[in-house]
């Protein structure tokens, strides 16, 4: 038995379209019965209750010492200078990495000749609608650090801000964001000892410095020097997640690519939207967006996530979400708007990584971290891969030989550890949830269900 299909009623289905479709959130929150935001916030949803089995804990599960980390540049990371890490890493990666770029060239030509499951055009144009629309977008939609600011200010239209306490304003924000796409909802404010570290030195490609200054309002320098300014009165974080396609991350080639880049396009939008709401009500919203074709420009999404409580970190060195695994998009902006914070979770994911491995098995050269625990410094054939925070106690991963593997697009898109996931699932099936359950509670049976995740056919 390879794979299980389930079978529903035409209710059931069409209650699960309602319920699934991020596109839909706008839709359920502006329907009949709403008179304004007022009743939307008010509505179930302004709070987000967990499970009995995430447990609301003061500390994340990874081990931080905030006294040893300081701010990096985007910069050192695999992401952000991919040529200078490979270059470090030696002639033989460069070599490796120049064999396997060829090989997914060929692989992808072949695919787009012999109609290839996958590779198609079909397959391609898909993948490349999602990736290329969240650079390339209109005006409003075009990701940036200070937003598109087309929407008039409370003092051009001579009213007041408005004014609310921290747990009603963030309850406004998560139904706001919902309906903008975003799925998950979570809060930190800014501390200097201790969050603030998560924010980079500088944006993506060295392109400016990130600074936090004492002034009224946001700002940008170009040229030499270039700089993104934060106000110090900005000191609220809004974190949230958008979900790709589970699906599309347990196949192959460019169907596989398509989920990470379709939560991009989602991203740009969603983020847009959101400094356009915070500038109309009277407060800023500085995002991610770098001139439009950038992103990732203000700090470590996994960790902004993992202490607002959107999920834990794992063997894949990213976080992932109780309710879809690794299959999300983390995302993050800055703000005056006061918000209440919300704390970290315990649901048993980090403690079932120890066990676990499969992300590791899924991958050709097993980039993802094979020891049992975790560990604070890189070591082995994980030692002089990185450049980034120290401070954390994790699965360190071997990021030469993941970029190595993806360069081959017939093995690795995109992440074919992500959809290998034993927690990359869909909630159809209600044993999915009692299993959460049971990890959140015990470790006994972890070995038991990723035995079961093999059996029954799941992964890539």
């Amino acid at each position: 038995l390879n794979k299980f299909h389930t079978t529903v009623s035409r209710r059931d289905f069409m209650k699960g379209i309602a319920l699934a479709t991020g596109g839909l959130g706008a839709t359920a929150a502006l329907a009949p019965g709403f008179k304004d935001l007022d009743e939307i916030v008010t509505a179930e949803g302004g709070v987000f209750n967990r499970p009995w089995w995430q447990k609301i804990v003061d500390n994340p599960t990874i081990d931080i010492d905030w006294t040893v980390m300081t701010r990096y540049a985007e910069g050192e990371t695999m992401r952000g200078s991919k040529v200078k890490r490979f270059q470090e890493a030696g002639s033989s990666a460069e070599e490796a990495l120049a064999t396997a770029s060829a090989e997914g060239a060929d692989w992808k030509q072949r695919g787009l000749a012999e109609n290839l499951p996958g590779l198609s055009l079909r397959d391609t144009a898909l993948n490349f609608g999602g990736f290329l629309n969240f650079q390339y977008p209109g005006t409003f939609g075009k990701s940036s650090f200070l937003g598109s600011q087309k929407a008039p200010t409370p003092a051009s239209l001579g009213v007041p801000r408005w004014e609310a306490t921290p747990e009603e304003n963030s309850k406004m924000i998560r139904q706001v964001l919902r309906g903008y796409g975003a799925m998950t909802v979570g809060f930190f404010e800014i501390d200097e000892a201790t969050t603030k570290k998560m924010f980079y030195s500088y944006q993506p490609a060295y392109t400016a410095k990130l600074e936090f200054e004492d002034v009224d309002t946001a700002y940008v320098t170009t040229g030499t020097g270039a700089k993104n300014v934060i106000p110090n009165k900005c000191k609220y974080v809004i974190t949230y997640t958008n979900q790709e396609s589970i699906l599309s991350r347990q196949t192959e080639g460019h169907v596989m690519g398509f989920a990470p880049h379709g939560r991009y396009m989602r991203w740009a939008n969603t983020e847009a939207c959101l400094q356009e709401f915070l500038r109309h009500i009277g407060y800023e919203g500085h995002g991610q967006g770098v001139d439009g074709n950038q992103v990732n420009g203000l700090g470590t999404m996994p960790g902004f996530g993992t202490v607002a409580g959107l999920g834990e970190m794992s063997r894949l060195n990213r976080m992932i979400s109780p309710e879809w695994g690794p299959t999300v998009g983390v995302w993050g902006m800055v703000t005056d708007l006061p918000l209440a914070p919300t704390k970290p979770i315990d649901a048993g994911m980090m403690r079932f990584c120890a066990t676990c491995m499969k992300c590791h098995d899924s991958c050709g050269l097993g980039a993802p971290n094979n020891e049992v625990e975790p560990q604070w410094t890189p070591e082995g054939r994980y030692a002089g891969l990185y450049h980034r925070q120290a401070g954390i106690k994790t699965y360190w991963d071997d990021q030469i030989g993941c970029q190595t593997w993806k360069a081959t697009t017939g093995n690795c898109s995109n992440g074919r550890c992500f959809g290998a996931c034993v927690f990359t699932k869909m909630s159809s099936a209600s044993v999915h949830e009692i299993i959460k359950g049971t990890v959140s509670t015990t470790g006994l049976f972890n070995g038991f269900f990723r035995n079961m995740d093999d059996l029954m056919g799941y992964g890539v």
